[in-house]
């Protein structure tokens, strides 16, 4: 059951990230297109960019993890 709810949970965290990541590069895109667009300033983007980093490659984790796992049974 605890395994579960783990995997449970990491299904969320990898879903959540993914749509953090595309609404980034969405707002990365608008930024780039039209430089004018104010919403964030480059150091913000910047730091921004390197969170989402942080979470898509603990997303590569988690996804090596629950293909080791459909492997083994």
């Amino acid at each position: 059951m605890i395994r579960g709810l783990i995997n449970f949970g990491l299904v969320i965290f990898l879903v959540l990230s993914l749509l953090i990541a595309l609404a980034y590069f969405a707002a990365l895109y608008d930024k780039i297109s039209d430089p004018q667009f104010k919403n964030l300033r480059t150091g913000e983007f910047i730091f921004l960019g390197a969170v989402v980093s942080a979470l898509l490659i603990a997303d590569y984790f988690i996804v090596k993890r629950f293909i080791k796992l459909i492997r083994k049974s």
